[in-house]
């Protein structure tokens, strides 16, 4: 009977708490209803973007120059003459190019050339001094009008400077054209650093 009385009490002690401070008990549902429709959020963050500098792509690595390739000219440093979209091209006196290794070793020196017979008859025996940034490499001489594949051994310690490694022809003597005072060197179909012995 007690136990009865005291929940009737207790039920309206309750009652009358809830009509004179209403504010607590509406604060406590808002939490709950809040809660109870809250999931937890998860955030994807995009990797991290790395801008390139300013400027021109990173250069291709590229150890032979052919004349033929589309971007030949983006490797040629000086002295070499617009083609004509053959294989060959006009060298003029003191032609450099720049080739980027992606290592050094076990490499030589290749230039696939020709003499022209009617500027031979000019200038005779042609002597290309070869250099590799500025270094004095060999200096064949060529005795004849006609095509040349010419190799030769470079040291690895040679080509441990940072890229591009630079190439150089020094050509003497040179045809000098009549009609317009240009000076030919050689008809260059390619040259580089390739591996020794590769094609």
């Amino acid at each position: 009977m007690n136990t009865e009385k005291n929940s009737v009490v207790n039920h309206y002690s309750l009652s009358v708490f809830i009509r004179v401070h209403p504010w607590p008990i509406l604060f406590l549902c808002a939490c709950f209803l809040s809660l109870g429709g809250c999931s937890p959020e998860i955030e994807y963050r995009p990797p991290s973007q790395k801008a390139m500098p300013p400027g021109q792509d990173p250069p291709r690595i590229r150890d032979v120059i052919r004349m033929a390739d589309p971007d030949a000219d983006a490797f040629i440093a000086q002295d070499v003459l617009q083609g004509a979209g053959g294989s060959f091209r006009w060298t003029g006196q003191r032609p450099r190019f720049k080739v980027w290794l992606n290592e050094p070793g076990g490499r030589e020196f290749l230039m696939r050339f020709a003499l022209i017979s009617g500027n031979f008859q000019e200038t005779g025996p042609v002597t290309v001094s070869i250099t590799v940034n500025g270094r004095l490499l060999a200096a064949p001489v060529f005795a004849a009008a006609r095509e040349y594949e010419y190799r030769h051994p470079v040291a690895e310690t040679w080509l441990a400077a940072p890229a591009p490694i630079v190439l150089g022809l020094d050509i003497a003597p040179v045809y000098v054209a009549k009609a317009d005072g240009v000076k030919l060197g050689v008809y260059l179909e390619c040259i580089g650093l390739p591996k020794a012995g590769a094609r």
